[in-house]
């Protein structure tokens, strides 16, 4: 895989409905946003043309990681999981852990589950290319268990600095959704993002290897 080489961000209008094949991802930073509701309020908002205080929440019946990672892992990891993080050098050891962590968060939320209860049954494998100067190739994330319901994309990324990101969303076999990132500023402006990726679901990577990035 090619990592996308689009400018790193620029000013956009109001974005209208996705259209098929196409994500849309929202970001702000903490400190500018009132609340969880208040950005998904703030964001479907630009959408509906709706003001934000006209938009309800509701949800449905179904913290945050501690700074000792491996004593985590051990909680919530797979062995194999564990073993590829006990592998890493220390001091690529939390971007590791974050990595799984979110990969199974993202696909547990999608599915509606619950991550008390299926942080360890969800099991992914990560492979990163050798690094060769001017190589473009990017990591391989194959979902090992559960099996997603229905055919389902991965991706890993960061968003913005010191921030990791990772997607889950159904796709078909083999596709590769367009994806577009956003971030209201703290002036309330809108800035479209390159979504720069680290690993995805779909297609080889060349000279794979479990490596600490």
């Amino acid at each position: 895989m090619i990592a996308s080489s689009a400018r790193k961000s620029s000013a956009c209008d109001a974005p209208v409905i996705p259209r098929a094949g196409e994500l849309h991802l929202w970001l702000r930073r903490r400190e500018t946003a009132a609340g969880s509701d208040a950005f998904l309020r703030e964001v479907l908002s630009r959408y509906t043309h709706r003001a934000p205080n006209q938009l309800h929440i509701t949800r449905g019946v179904n913290g945050k990681p501690a700074r000792d990672v491996l004593k985590l892992a051990r909680r919530c990891f797979s062995a194999a999981e564990l073993a590829d993080l006990q592998a890493c050098a220390i001091a690529g050891r939390s971007a590791r852990f974050y990595e799984y962590w979110t990969l199974k968060e993202a696909h547990i939320k999608a599915a509606g589950g619950s991550l008390g209860r299926e942080l360890e049954a969800t099991v992914f494998a990560l492979a990163y290319p050798v690094q060769v100067a001017g190589d473009t190739a990017i990591g391989s994330i194959v979902p090992l268990a559960p099996q997603p319901a229905e055919s389902a994309w991965y991706c890993l990324g960061q968003a913005l600095e010191h921030y990791r990101l990772a997607l889950c969303c159904s796709a078909a076999p083999g596709a590769s959704p367009g994806l577009r990132l956003f971030e209201i500023t703290n002036t309330g402006a809108i800035l479209e993002r390159n979504p720069a990726l680290s690993a995805v679901s779909a297609g080889p990577c060349r000279s794979p290897r479990a490596a600490c990035q």
